[in-house]
């Protein structure tokens, strides 16, 4: 028997592979055997690894190494979303799914009620509509594949979720047009309207094989032959289709299935807590994604206002003790030109006094002068008289003149008193008058020196109060944005709230993964 000439290798070979530390493709024989190496597909049909040989028939599985990229591609899925939605997917590519149960992950550009037509058509695949189970326009949804089930009539699925059941008549230019007894014949965009147009369930009960390839199409087959470096495909919708050993991912022999009816046991398979999730829609998974990251960017914006508030109380509160400063700068200044302010008038009022003052004293040594001035003329008159009288005398000594001479003389003492008296207030005015000349002489630069610290006051004064009003205007400011900075904690509070109970919903309504916090 073949089994005895390649079952005693199996162990040696798995050991020596395990310990090279080697880990490429692997291969299960149907005995159970697990064997590690290069793949590769010989000429005489058989699947070599190492060197052992194991014809397709004695084959359970064959896993093809799949070579990892150090840079991502650009249509490689890393965001979340994707790895969210990854186990929500019944199919993941567009393309068309055989009656037989082969799906062609190629995309579907025609189709009539003859032929399917693939994107890259080759005469190496054909399928026929009648042959034909559905046609996937994008990436499919365990929930779609759900609805799919349900339909036992021809027609499309809409990107809604709805079914409209009718009969295709082409599809051509991204437009497909179904007859539906409901609208009527009608277009849909393929892709954007349409998600899949079902026409039957698949039946893959003659199928042993299953073949996964990496352009992610799963064919099945009753019979494949390795030939040439390759798998190759016979019987409906393959001829003599060519499967190059780099384009493999698996070879199952047995339990061939596939991908919606896979889709639908996964479904009913799934524990009662995990339904929900895998029928949850692709969009409301994408809008929790959204939200999630929402709520971040709503926490961020909320931090950095927060602090803002905080900043902005911060300068709101050395605004108000600034502008108390201020105010006290200002009030003590205002003192400072009111002391300035009484001080000058007293100064000027004393000026305006004793100018005054200097002016009487003035006036006072002008009466006396004027009181000695003439006091002297009385004596000079009297003195005169008396001359004459002394000369009359002389010319006539019979005559007794002796009382007129007498009353001369006391005249002419009185006049002398009057003239001492009259210089001695003289010379008091003319002392007093110096001494008020003396003292009125600093008064004006006195008055000009009190003016001038009157000014500066005054100056300082309303520069304190110019600053005084710059710091209300500042404080002003600083209290809107305060209250600015407030309104927006307040707005990114409410947004974070509003999206925290939307996601809350929608976690609720799939019962969603653990979230990101």
């Amino acid at each position: 028997m073949i089994r005895s000439n390649f079952t005693p290798a199996f162990g040696m070979l798995a050991w020596l592979v395990s310990m090279l530390g080697v880990c490429a493709d692997t291969v299960t024989t149907r005995d159970g055997a697990n064997l590690r190496g290069r793949i590769v597909l010989e000429a005489d049909g058989t699947i070599r690894i190492g060197e052992t040989k194991v014809p397709l028939k004695y084959l359970k599985r064959a896993q093809f190494e799949i070579p990892q990229n150090t840079e991502p591609t650009p249509g490689e899925a890393k965001d979340d979303l994707q790895k969210l939605t990854a186990g929500l997917w019944a199919v993941d590519h567009s393309g068309a799914l055989s009656w037989d149960g082969s799906f062609i992950a190629r995309k579907v550009v025609a189709m009539n009620d003859t032929k399917v037509g693939f994107e890259g058509d080759s005469k190496e695949l054909f399928l026929s509509t009648v042959w034909t189970a559905a046609v996937f326009f994008g990436k499919v949804s365990l929930a779609h594949a759900i609805k799919l089930r349900e339909q036992q009539k021809p027609g499309v699925l809409l990107t809604s979720g709805d079914f409209v059941e009718g009969s295709m008549k082409s599809f051509a230019d991204g437009k497909l047009w179904l007859d539906s007894v409901l609208f009527g014949r009608k277009s849909y965009v393929v892709g954007a309207e349409v998600v899949a147009l079902w026409i039957q369930k698949p039946d893959p009960v003659a199928a042993s094989f299953t073949m996964r390839t990496r352009d992610g199409s799963i064919l099945l087959a009753k019979n494949p032959v390795v030939r040439d470096g390759a798998l190759i495909l016979n019987g409906s919708p393959f001829r003599n289709y060519r499967i190059a050993r780099d384009d493999l991912i698996e070879i199952r022999n047995g339990e061939a299935s596939d991908i919606l009816t896979q889709a639908w046991a996964k479904v009913d398979n799934a524990p009662p807590e995990k339904k929900p999730m895998l029928l949850a829609t692709v969009e409301n998974v994408g809008r929790i994604l959204h939200l999630r990251k929402q709520v971040q960017i709503d926490e961020a914006n909320l931090r950095e206002a927060m602090k803002l508030v905080t900043e902005a109380d911060a300068a709101k509160a050395e605004s108000s003790a600034k502008r108390q400063r201020f105010l006290q700068d200002w009030k003590r200044l205002q003192d400072v030109w009111k002391q300035k302010n009484r001080e000058y008038w007293k100064t000027r009022s004393n000026k305006t006094q004793m100018t005054s003052k200097a002016r009487q004293e003035q006036m006072a040594v002008a009466r006396a002068e004027r009181a000695l001035e003439n006091y002297r003329r009385t004596l000079d008159k009297h003195t005169a008289k008396l001359g004459i009288l002394d000369k009359a005398a002389k010319e006539k000594p019979e005559r007794d003149m002796r009382r007129n001479r007498e009353s001369f003389m006391r005249l002419i003492k009185r006049a002398d008193r009057d003239i001492q008296k009259a210089q001695k207030k003289l010379n008091d005015a003319r002392r007093d008058n110096d001494k008020i000349l003396a003292e009125t002489k600093l008064l004006p630069a006195e008055e000009k020196s009190a003016k001038q610290t009157l000014d500066q006051a005054k100056k300082d004064a309303d520069q304190a109060m110019q600053a005084y009003r710059k710091t209300i205007a500042d404080y002003q400011v600083s209290s809107r944005q305060a209250g600015i900075a407030r309104s927006k904690v307040s707005e990114f509070q409410q947004k974070k709230d509003q999206t925290l109970r939307e996601l809350e919903d929608l976690q609720s309504q799939t019962s969603t993964a653990p979230s990101n916090k």
